[in-house]
């Protein structure tokens, strides 16, 4: 079983960016619209006080902590509103 090192059972919802990974906790898919993450079935913004992504994915907001065996980081957000502080070049986005 793979899990990341900041995996707590009580963190959720999830939400993802493209395929979900199977050995992840359930997970809402999402994605980057005018540099915001919003759900991709209603397109409301997704509010987190707390994000993990992958490293190299810069948020609006303060890295709190970064992974040594996995390539994830926390953030916590300004706003509440989950954003993109610069483009990241090969991640998905919705016109």
């Amino acid at each position: 079983m793979r899990a990341t090192e900041f995996y707590d059972d009580v963190i959720g919802p999830g939400a993802a960016v493209g395929d979900a990974d199977p050995l992840a906790p359930p997970s809402a898919p999402v994605v980057f619209r005018g540099g915001r993450l919003v759900d991709a079935a209603t397109g409301a913004p997704v509010r987190a006080a707390y994000v993990v992504v992958r490293q190299g994915v810069e948020l609006e907001g303060r890295r709190l902590a970064s992974g040594t065996r996995t390539p994830f980081a926390v953030w916590r957000t300004d706003t509440g509103l989950v954003r993109l502080a610069r483009p990241v070049q090969g991640l998905r986005c919705a016109s």
